[in-house]
């Protein structure tokens, strides 16, 4: 275990990576199309694995990086997801909706990490469960977006 300097010193490393993630993301845009918003869920997921699974504190910041990269790109993948699948005068109640369902599943993870508990496991242990729910999100956003 680490102090609280190290998480800060590591959640730098996360933060300078949101601001990364916010400048690549029209590149990235342009590279994977319809299947952006997927890439950056199964990026978030491949980062929590790595984060349970980390040994060292470079490990640790590796991982933060990977995950400030591709949860940066969530909201605008979703944004660029409905984009001309939805009525132009629907578009802000569709952003709206992205935006509650975000903070839903925050809201859900305190409750998730409860139930995880009460059938004996611990709270890291939803490290593991978590990334199951964003592949599936990711695979079923591939699927249903419209191809570019």
């Amino acid at each position: 275990m680490g102090t609280a300097v190290d998480v800060g010193t590591a959640m730098v490393f996360y933060s300078v990576a949101t601001i990364v993630g916010g400048v690549v993301f029209g590149a990235l845009e342009k590279i994977f199309k319809h299947r952006t918003l997927g890439v950056f869920l199964l990026g978030v997921a491949v980062s929590i694995i790595g984060l349970y699974f980390a040994q060292s504190f470079a490990m640790v910041c590796l991982w933060l990086v990977l995950s400030g990269i591709t949860s940066t790109g969530i909201i605008p993948g979703c944004i660029n997801a409905y984009d001309g699948q939805v009525r132009k005068e629907d578009v802000f109640l569709a952003t709206g909706i992205t935006e509650s369902g975000v903070n839903l599943g925050a809201f859900l993870s305190t409750p998730f990490i409860a139930l995880i508990e009460g059938f004996g496991g611990s709270a890291d242990q939803a490290l593991i469960f978590s990334p199951i729910i964003l592949i599936i999100m990711a695979f079923i956003t591939v699927r249903c977006c419209k191809k570019a």
